[in-house]
């Protein structure tokens, strides 16, 4: 198994059924891009979005002519880290017209920060206001673009921090997309219902977010997770005592306090 990190040129293909994408990309290697063609599952990818994603070279013959094909998994968002790949996002996400950052901004950024500019960005998204021809005009369109083009890595960073495996991180991705950042801050336990996350990873955003234990969303999600649990097994009703030991197991909360949340639940 390969991953590698590229930026999407082209969508050949997209079958909105199955989420598979067909497209041309330009992947990081050697620190420069080369150009490929990749399959893999994606919602609403578009060109210019930048990329990672697991799988494997395949060779593949169309036309007569023979072609290594890149068979992925679940594409994730990501930033490039050549700085030729941080030039062409940069020349994708900003323009001279609307954000004031042309070849030559992007060209002087380059200049001072080298790949690193990214990087650097994330924790201080006004270095790239003040490239611009005009900070003062341009800045609050400069920092929408930067929040919607990286909002899905940050999403990742933050269920990366958290403990996550691969995997969830690709569940949680593909139900909620450019929504997953916002909705993981708001209340990460909303994400324990779909498949294959669950509760306890929930509670490991939860806590990685200082999210208290008797905080009510980690209770609501403990009681959601105990309910879907009752209805898989069969269970159309379930009485109080046993709904209490339940949720004891799942959240570690003492039965007083479970009651005392119950109760507010009920009224």
């Amino acid at each position: 198994m390969e991953t590698i990190r590229g930026i999407v040129v082209n969508v050949m293909k997209e079958d909105p059924d199955t989420g598979r994408v067909f497209m041309a990309a330009e992947y990081e290697s050697g620190g420069r891009l080369n150009l490929c063609k990749v399959g893999a599952y994606a919602k609403n990818i578009r060109p210019g979005d930048v990329f990672s994603v697991d799988g494997e070279w395949k060779t593949s013959v169309f036309r007569g002519r023979t072609e290594d094909i890149f068979e992925g998994r679940n594409l994730r968002p990501d930033l490039p880290r050549t700085e030729q790949g941080v030039e062409r996002f940069l020349a994708t996400a900003f323009t001279e017209g609307r954000h004031g950052i042309g070849r030559q901004q992007i060209r002087l950024l380059l200049g001072r920060h080298g790949a690193d500019v990214l990087r650097l960005a994330a924790e201080k998204p006004e270095i790239l206001v003040q490239a611009s021809s005009n900070p003062s005009f341009y800045r609050e369109d400069i920092l929408r673009e930067w929040s919607r083009r990286t909002s899905g890595r940050k999403a990742i960073s933050l269920m990366e921090a958290s403990g996550l495996a691969g995997s969830v991180i690709d569940k949680i991705l593909s139900a909620w997309q450019e929504n997953a950042l916002p909705w993981l801050q708001a209340d990460p336990y909303k994400a324990a219902p779909l498949p294959k996350v669950g509760f306890e990873n929930a509670d490991l955003m939860g806590r990685h977010l200082g999210i208290r234990e008797d905080d009510r969303r980690r209770l609501m999600g403990a009681l959601v997770e105990v309910l879907k649990s009752e209805t898989e097994q069969g269970s159309t009703t379930v009485d109080t005592d046993t709904l209490i030991e339940r949720l004891k197991g799942v959240s570690g909360m003492t039965r007083d306090k479970l009651i005392g949340f119950l109760n507010e639940v009920a009224q």
